[in-house]
């Protein structure tokens, strides 16, 4: 096994260190706030804060030296074709709307129920962006990180990219159970009733086009070896 390979699987594998933080900063703070525990108040927005360093990581992981399909690293090395320029714009515009525009949506919603404590909401929101899908900034983050990871044409990255999305997946649960279940469960059930969890018909389209530039990507940078 090379050197690089097993970079991209140590700090994949770190990465899910955070759920552990995650889950802390949850219980914790239900805890607190139903009176189970006396802690500092501060303690678990601190943990909540902290436990997005695996998001962090895999934003470095896709420009950590590894084997590259088509990418932004043909244009630094000078090889443009229209195939390239057309996947690598494609690519990054998608990352600029998960995380510019829709992640600036998605975060600013979810300060209007969170602002006083992430752990215990003021009401469940099921407006407007929340009106798509049950967790906008979960399936942003996720969307997000893999256009990165297409436009970067980071090899490793791409096939570890499931433990992030687990990672993703796993927060989903923590934050339901200790933060939305025990406070807005009859609203929480028919809201799921009436909303997607994550992907609604335009962000299938969205990730079905990823998947198309990723085959293509995988077909053409085949061909080329």
């Amino acid at each position: 096994m090379n050197t690089e390979l097993i970079v991209h699987i140590v700090i994949s594998l770190l990465s899910l260190s955070g759920l552990i933080v995650y889950y802390r900063a949850f219980t914790l703070g239900y805890k607190m706030h139903n009176r189970q525990r006396v802690v500092r108040a501060d303690i678990p927005e601190k943990l909540y804060y902290l436990s997005s360093y695996p998001a962090f990581m895999w934003y470095i992981l896709p420009f950590i030296s590894q084997p590259r399909m088509c990418g932004v690293y043909d244009w630094i090395e000078g090889e443009l074709t229209t195939y390239n320029v057309v996947y690598v714009l494609a690519t990054i515009s998608i990352f600029i709307f998960f995380f510019c525009i829709w992640g600036k949506k998605s975060v600013s919603k979810n300060a209007e129920a969170t602002k006083g404590t992430f752990y215990a909401p003021s009401r469940l929101l099921t407006d407007g962006i929340y009106a798509r899908v049950q967790h906008p900034m979960v399936i942003g983050d996720i969307l997000g990180h893999f256009a990165l990871i297409l436009f970067s044409g980071g090899v490793y990255t791409c096939i570890l990219f499931p433990i992030y999305v687990f990672i993703d997946i796993c927060m989903i649960r923590i934050q339901v159970k200790y933060s939305l279940e025990p406070y807005f469960a009859s609203e929480l059930k028919e809201y799921r009733k009436r909303t997607p969890a994550l992907l609604d018909r335009r962000l299938t389209m969205i990730l079905l086009l990823m998947i198309v530039l990723l085959i293509s990507n995988v077909i053409i940078s085949g061909r080329a070896i």
